[in-house]
């Protein structure tokens, strides 16, 4: 004996319901990471010579989860140690993993100038903090 097309039919508006709900979690969380990142770098970037912070990936393409990592691309004129510290600064306050990049030295740097999200900008450029 198979299921009724009744049956069916709820069992499929169940697990749509289910889905939607998820989806909607998925992006109130994807929402307060964002808020969040923004106030940390806010808070952390201006202590190093970081002129722009983009954001990219899956956060900002919409296939983030909450165990995703947050990809950024530092631009600036960072030392070896201030790209380490930065970066760990970051990794420190986030629950997430960061993934902290130099633009100037990724293949897609211009994809990422024109298609991330600039979530740090600093207010004077050139001038430190």
């Amino acid at each position: 004996m198979g299921a009724t097309p009744e049956e069916v039919a709820r069992a499929r508006r169940f697990l749509l319901e289910r889905e939607q709900k998820r989806q909607k979690a998925r992006e109130r969380a994807r929402r307060r990471v964002l808020v969040q990142l923004k106030e940390i770098l806010a808070e952390v970037a201006p202590r190093f010579p970081v002129e722009r912070v983009y954001l990219y990936g899956s956060l900002l393409t919409g296939r983030w989860r909450p165990d995703s990592d947050l990809d950024l691309a530092v631009e600036g004129d960072l030392s070896y140690g201030d790209l380490l510290t930065f970066w760990a600064e970051l990794d420190r306050r986030t629950e997430q993993d960061i993934d902290l990049r130099e633009i100037s030295k990724l293949p897609f740097a211009e994809k990422i100038r024109a298609k991330g999200l600039v979530v740090y900008e600093r207010k004077n450029p050139g001038s430190p903090g």
